[in-house]
């Protein structure tokens, strides 16, 4: 799973990104006879662990260099081939893993959507059956705001007077050069995304739990770096969802918090007013 902050107004809430409607088999067993084993990556014959471990040490630490080892061995024209398998760590004092079902990646190589499906393939291999590893996801080091600037989306608008639907406009875009941009949204589109309940945090308390640690410590240089990735993710999503609302008609709706965790918010405002008025 990959964790996104992002910090609107007022409040902090942490997104879950994940691969959508995927299929998982609990509890395979390790016998080894087939080659596979924990944390393996498994493209029709071939597996990650059957490797070299400086190949595995770089797919371990770099997120492109998971997604360049799946793509460059999966044959595209073969259609039997439509997905791969990814295992999980073994449970614990056990023999047995998850393996998780999980689509292939984009033919095209595309730099952050590569990025973005190496760090949830790596955060599958390194998670714990029931347990999921979280990544943090700073948009910022994917040059999103290069990317999607002010330009680009003026230049967007003005073809899409020219279009008379989103799949004629991205072909238009295409045309002129914006291929990795129309990419991208599309990932973006075709991902998973959770707020819980839990992971909703008021900025004023969260800057109390910074304060609360002595200067330059580490938990709260921590804090401090989570909260600076929570503003500039915002910046970055606004950008996204700006393309996404010129291109499909509609806004990207991952930090808009559901009618429940609106009203779980609203109480603990109110709370927090209480407690400061008594």
């Amino acid at each position: 799973m990959i964790v996104l902050p992002i910090m609107d107004s007022n409040i902090i809430v942490k997104i879950n990104l994940n691969f959508k409607n995927t299929n998982v088999l609990k509890n395979q067993l390790d016998p080894n006879k087939d080659g596979s084993s924990e944390s393996d990556i498994i493209i029709g014959k071939y597996r990650l662990n059957s490797f070299n471990n400086d190949e595995i040490k770089k797919i371990n630490s770099n997120p492109l260099a998971v997604t360049n080892f799946i793509r460059r061995n999966i044959n595209y024209v073969d259609p039997s081939i439509n997905n791969i398998k990814v295992n999980t760590k073994k449970y614990p004092n056990s023999d047995f893993y998850d393996t998780y079902i999980l689509p292939l990646p984009n033919y095209n190589e595309n730099e952050v959507n590569d990025y973005i499906y190496g760090l949830l393939i790596n955060s599958v291999r390194c998670s714990m059956p029931n347990l999921e590893k979280q990544e943090k996801l700073d948009l910022s080091k994917l040059n999103i705001d290069n990317i999607i600037t002010t330009s680009f989306l003026n230049k967007t608008i003005q073809l899409k007077h020219k279009s008379i639907n989103s799949e004629e406009l991205k072909h238009l875009l295409i045309k002129e050069g914006y291929q990795k941009q129309v990419e991208i949204i599309d990932f973006i589109n075709s991902l998973d995304y959770e707020i819980n309940n839990k992971e909703i945090a008021l900025v004023e308390d969260f800057d109390t739990l910074i304060n609360f640690f002595n200067d330059g410590k580490k938990e709260q240089r921590s804090l401090i770096n989570y909260k600076n990735i929570a503003k500039t993710n915002y910046d970055m999503y606004i950008s996204l969802g700006a393309f996404n609302n010129i291109l499909y008609d509609r806004p990207l709706e991952w930090h808009n918090l559901s009618k429940e965790q609106q009203k779980i918010l609203q109480l603990r405002l109110n709370n927090k007013k209480y407690k400061e008025a008594a």
